[in-house]
């Protein structure tokens, strides 16, 4: 799922929370210029991390399989 428009971010969070995903991928005006991208784990209690952009799937891989 993606959220657009005028939610806050911590309103965006909630539902990909309810919604039962694990992680919550960020990528703002900050990410897009830096090429990387905020990884959120929801079931942690928030703990991110942020990635270079072609290491996101080997990264979500490494975090899934942590906990």
């Amino acid at each position: 799922e993606r959220a657009y428009g005028n939610r806050s971010m911590k309103s965006q969070f909630k539902t990909a929370d309810r919604s039962g995903a694990r992680f919550a991928l960020v990528i703002g005006d900050r990410e897009a210029a830096d090429g990387t991208i905020t990884i959120r784990d929801l079931r942690s209690g928030g703990d991110q991390v942020v990635v270079a952009r072609d290491t996101l799937l080997t990264s979500l891989r490494e975090l899934a399989t942590k906990n």
